[in-house]
């Protein structure tokens, strides 16, 4: 049986989840889409009582809030790996590098698009990257970014 905190958390969840495809579904995947959805997942994080450490530990470069968003970073949908992503990466949690990385063969062109604007924000690079070329074709720079998440 879920603990009360569970049932609590288990409610916000769905709600955000709510907002979120919500804001997919009215703006698209697009810079401001990304924003509110980091937003929304920061409001989600910051409700603490909801997310208690011995549950949602923290990841090895990470803590606090950001933990949090690193859970919602391993989503099964990338248009929330890619706000979540987005949120650490503007932290400076290295922890989204890799998640923006795989982001970057997301069969939604705008995620791949969001993923590569965020990694060139971070780095200033990237590396011939075209999100609309076919997957084959941005294999190449694929292998470039894996290379650089790991530097």
């Amino acid at each position: 049986m879920p603990t009360p905190v569970a049932t609590k958390r288990t409610a916000a969840v769905d709600a955000a989840m709510s907002d979120i495809r919500a804001i997919e579904h009215d703006v698209g995947v697009t810079r401001s889409a990304v924003d509110a959805i980091r937003t929304r997942l920061l409001a989600l994080a910051a409700e603490r009582e909801l997310f208690p450490l011995d549950d949602f530990p923290a990841p090895p470069l990470g803590g606090g809030e950001r933990s949090r968003l690193y859970r919602l970073a391993q989503d099964d949908d990338d248009r929330i790996r890619m706000a979540a992503a987005a949120a650490l990466a503007d932290h400076g949690n290295r922890a989204a590098l890799p998640v923006l990385g795989r982001l970057l063969d997301s069969p939604t062109l705008e995620v791949r698009v969001a993923a590569i604007q965020v990694l060139r924000g971070l780095s200033g690079k990237t590396f011939g990257f075209v999100a609309y070329e076919p997957a084959e074709s941005r294999a190449e720079s694929r292998k470039l970014w894996n290379k650089f998440e790991k530097i």
